[in-house]
């Protein structure tokens, strides 16, 4: 299961997962996504402080984001990131895709 919350903070769309981005879930967090882009979000900040898994249904997920936003001009962060989904986004060359930065502050700071 995964909860998302969304919040606002210097303009940028917070979404803070809580659970496993996993097959089952990857659905409603694309949705949840593209109708915030559809809306005009453009700056994206992901807090994985509390995710506890992501798999590859997860991480196209975010692939689709970033080219939505890249089209749009827009930017993505993530924050939070440790253990196992830092793993996850090194072997998937995510890493090198987007901003992981260590705290809220930061990101937002990045994202500006």
């Amino acid at each position: 299961m995964l909860d998302i919350t969304t919040e606002r903070n210097n303009g940028i769309a917070i979404l803070r997962l809580t659970g496993r981005v996993i097959s089952s879930s990857a659905r409603s967090f694309e949705e949840r996504l593209l109708t915030l882009v559809a809306e005009g979000e453009t700056r994206f900040a992901l807090d994985f402080h509390h995710c506890e898994f992501i798999d590859s249904s997860g991480i196209r997920v975010l692939l689709i984001l970033l080219k939505k936003l890249n089209a749009a001009s827009g930017a993505l962060a993530v924050f939070g990131v440790s253990g196992h989904i830092m793993q996850v986004f090194t072997i998937a060359g995510l890493a090198r895709l987007f901003r992981i930065e260590e705290s809220e502050a930061a990101a937002v700071a990045a994202l500006g």
